[in-house]
């Protein structure tokens, strides 16, 4: 009898617990785990870089890892081949062009026509040429004219032809004078004779200074061109009709010319409205510096040359009416703008400063901008005429002239512009005020009481004024100085309504005498502009005050 023993299986131990659990946290992270991407086609795998260092190594009978040689001078790329075009050689001894014309025109497969005025004679030895090149030699040597008409080529004799340019000028002739002059006269006479004889004598100096400049555009344009046209004529006796016929009102110019001629018009007609067309804004300011007692002879611009400042000194002609003065350019690099304000804040520091104008004017090249900002003072001139008649009544005749001084500022400037903004600036500012006046009456008419009835009173009237040439670039700023003024200002202080009784007055009133020095700074900016719109140098800064409309302005 067999007997079956069953055993009661053992429990499970702490470690075995702790296995099984990780076992399933690992089999459910692997679960988790995504799929390695598929590495690309051309990326290097580590059988092909084995399979490469393999070859290397049979190849060099060195280990895998060594460098590999250096590259050597790679061999020379063949000659880059020439662009297609035609060339052709041409060598001809007095040979009739129109045959050479022809034939070329049969190797270089065009059509052409030979005009019936083609004649002469070519000799030429051209070789390798393009066939544009080639034409042109031809056309300068036998006189002949190419022009392309319908795919065939014309060719035809440099006879003239009327063309007509445009030229944006304005119909007017202008004609500037600008005269200083200053004279010193002394008369002396008497008597020294033995007998009864006179003897005189004088002393007069006079200097003169006459500026005077004549823009009469159109006349000097049409002798110009007629003066290039008939130098060019001069070699040629076929070509001796052309003319130059100018439309003043509509700016144009009709030139009878050939193509040569033609050519040298338009490089000049091109140069010269470059030329003329250009423009410069000019900013002037005018200040007065009264001068403290630090400095009572004058400005010293060395002190600003000190604090970080650039002043070239410059020498210039000066008027002879007035005391020598200094041109200075200021040349501060900090500033982009070259602003006139800052300067003027620096002139505080020699006293007190004041602007007494700040015009600005613009001006093309070579044409004079005037600038007058003053007041017409009137005053009167007498003219006395007087006839016996035959009862022996005298009668006088008074004849009234009113004249007029202006008092303030005239400014005239005159620039020159080259084509790199260059600017030479022939300027001169003329600052003029009343400080007295002169009593004038005719002795000779009187009143019943003795008192003149004819009374007039004629200004007194300083002028400050400079002319000078100075050369200067755009934006850069130049200022002249050194005139100077010495004022007395005669004041009488005393104890009121005593001070003014007659005879003892004085006792109870002193003189109060105040004087000062000032000078007079000029400060000039040219800025060399384009067309002067606002889209241009130095306009554009302005532009974000103008109003923006999207809508244009309708009149109805």
């Amino acid at each position: 009898m067999t007997q079956l023993t069953v055993e009661e299986p053992t429990a499970m131990t702490d470690f075995q617990r702790m296995l099984f659990s990780f076992s399933i946290v690992a089999l459910l992270l692997a679960g988790c785990q995504h799929s390695p991407l598929p590495t690309a086609s051309t990326h290097l795998t580590t059988e092909s870089r084995t399979g490469e260092t393999g070859s290397a190594t049979a190849t060099n009978g060195t280990s895998d890892n060594s460098i590999p040689a250096p590259i050597t001078n790679l061999p020379a790329l063949p000659p880059t081949a020439a662009a297609p075009g035609d060339y052709f050689t041409l060598v001809v001894d007095d040979v009739p062009v129109d045959e050479v014309i022809f034939a070329l025109a049969r190797d270089a497969g065009l059509n052409v026509d030979i005009r019936t005025t083609v004649s002469g004679s070519l000799t030429m030895n051209a070789i390798d040429q393009p066939l544009d090149l080639l034409l042109d030699r031809i056309a300068a040597q036998a006189g002949l004219r190419f022009r392309q008409h319908h795919n065939s080529l014309i060719v035809e004799a440099d006879l003239p032809y009327r063309h007509t340019y445009r030229i944006d000028y304005i119909n007017m002739d202008r004609a500037v004078s600008n005269r200083i002059a200053v004279s010193t006269q002394i008369a002396t006479s008497g008597s020294s004779d033995l007998a009864a004889g006179s003897s005189g004598g004088n002393n007069n100096s006079q200097t003169e200074l006459t500026s005077q400049a004549n823009n009469n555009f159109w006349d000097q344009l049409v002798a110009n061109i007629s003066a290039m046209i008939a130098d060019t004529n001069s070699s040629d006796e076929n070509q001796s009709n052309a003319d130059v016929i100018p439309n003043r009102v509509a700016s144009l110019l009709t030139v009878n010319a050939t193509e040569a001629q033609h050519r040298l018009v338009g490089d000049y007609l091109n140069d010269l409205i470059s030329s003329t067309h250009r423009q410069v804004l000019i900013e002037a300011t005018i200040a007065e510096v009264n001068l403290s007692r630090d400095y009572q002879a004058g400005v010293d611009w060395s002190v600003l040359g000190n604090r970080g400042w650039g002043f070239v000194s410059d020498n210039i002609g000066t008027n002879l009416s007035d005391i020598p003065f200094t041109a200075l350019t200021y040349t501060n690099t900090t500033s982009p703008l070259g602003d006139i304000n800052v300067v003027i804040r620096a002139l505080q520091t020699f006293g007190d400063v004041k602007v007494l104008s700040s015009p600005k004017l613009m001006a093309l090249n070579n044409q004079t901008a005037l600038l007058k900002v003053v007041d017409e003072r009137v005053y009167f001139t007498f003219e006395v005429e007087r006839e016996e008649e035959e009862d022996g009544d005298e009668e006088v005749t008074v004849e009234t002239t009113v004249n007029t001084v202006p008092v303030g500022l005239v400014m005239a400037v005159t620039p020159y512009i080259s084509e790199n903004s260059e600017v030479t600036l022939n300027v001169r500012p003329t600052i003029s005020r009343i400080i007295g006046f002169v009593q004038f009456d005719d002795p000779f008419i009187r009143g019943v009481d003795g008192e003149p009835t004819l009374i007039s009173r004629v200004p007194e009237v300083q002028v400050r004024e400079i002319e000078t040439v100075l050369k200067v670039n755009s934006g850069q700023t130049v200022m002249l100085g050194g005139l100077m003024q010495d004022t007395i200002d005669n004041r009488t202080e005393g104890v009121p309504l005593l001070s003014r009784l007659p005879y003892v007055g004085d006792a109870f009133s002193y003189r109060n005498d105040v004087s000062s020095k000032t000078e007079l700074v000029i400060f000039l900016r040219p800025v060399v502009t384009g067309n002067g719109g606002m889209d241009t140098p130095p306009f554009d800064r302005y532009r974000q005050y103008l109003p923006q409309t999207d809508t244009a302005l309708s009149i109805n």
